[in-house]
């Protein structure tokens, strides 16, 4: 009865959600989708769970995990731009699991004189670190939530230098039933860039998200993603799937849904992931995902790598 009422809820929450499109604002970076697995799965990660990436997508899940990991993400984009992700969680038994990690990104962009001619290369960079937190209330209810410092950087631009920023997010992970997961994350609360010159607020969002398991092995994972854009009247929708083909073999599918100049527009990635045993108590872990668009517009044929190790 309980999962019932629970996708009830969700379905609700969708028809409520209002337009879908892509959405802008500072920070643009921060939009991307950190691991490849994530990736793999339309961007639908926020009741996931399962690695050490949850602490970017919904940091209390990280409640769930039970061994120590470190992951590193690569991203090859279009347009001279660069994003990667690495990150650490630490599990303290019944204190919860600590986290910490790092988003690093850029691109280069031209600068032109006054006369209007180009006059070189500027380059603008970002830096966020992420300190996250995650504990089980209970056997199915986990809090958790992340502490986000940003710095950001444009050479070459004198009017603007060097910008700084903090944010946090509140999360909850709740497994009702060994097949059925649902995530709520309130993301960047009072999150800004601050710029010499300018102010630029990072949108607050609610995400919801939804995973299920079909299959009595557990081998098939359905998700879906509600994001909603609290600040702009935004709401994004992502779909996703992931089945474990072999024992250390699993398939991604996904896509995000938007609506721009009144047409809805759909987007499509794949991913595929293994894993393997190093040593005893040691797995390896490589995710590889493309994406040929994403709601936000800045994952245009993003090809993503990840590599994780859980000791």
């Amino acid at each position: 009865m309980l999962k019932k009422v629970l996708i009830g809820a969700f379905i609700l929450s969708l028809t409520l959600g209002g337009e879908v499109f892509a959405d802008s604002g500072a920070a643009a970076l921060l939009k991307m989708s950190p691991g490849a697995r994530a990736t793999g799965m339309g961007g639908a990660f926020v009741a996931v769970g399962g690695d050490a990436t949850v602490a970017s997508w919904n940091p209390a899940g990280l409640a769930d995990l039970s061994s120590k990991e470190v992951s590193f993400t690569y991203s090859s984009l279009k347009y001279d731009r660069t994003y990667n992700f690495i990150n650490y969680v630490h599990p303290l038994g019944k204190d919860g699991t600590l986290g910490i990690g790092l988003i690093n990104g850029g691109t280069d962009y031209p600068m032109y004189s006054k006369e209007g001619d180009p006059s070189g290369k500027g380059d603008y960079s970002l830096n966020t670190i992420l300190l996250s937190y995650g504990r089980k209330l209970n056997d199915w209810v986990m809090l958790g939530g992340n502490v986000k410092y940003l710095s950001s950087s444009m050479d070459g631009n004198d009017k603007d230098g060097d910008a700084k920023g903090a944010g946090l997010d509140i999360a909850a992970y709740l497994k009702p039933s060994k097949d059925l997961s649902v995530g709520f994350v309130l993301a960047d609360l009072g999150m800004e860039e601050d710029w010499k010159n300018t102010e630029y607020d990072v949108p607050l969002k609610l995400k919801l998200g939804l995973a299920y398991k079909p299959l009595k092995d557990g081998s098939l994972i359905l998700a879906t993603d509600f994001t909603r854009n609290m600040d702009e009247n935004i709401t994004h929708l992502n779909l996703g799937a992931e089945w474990q083909v072999l024992k250390n073999l699993a398939a991604r599918v996904g896509t995000g849904l938007k609506q721009e100049d009144g047409e809805n527009v759909g987007s499509l990635a794949v991913g595929i992931g293994y894993k393997f045993e190093v040593s005893q108590g040691v797995g390896l872990g490589i995710d590889y995902a493309y994406s040929d668009t994403n709601q936000d517009e800045l994952d245009l044929d993003a090809h993503r790598v990840s590599l994780s190790v859980k000791f």
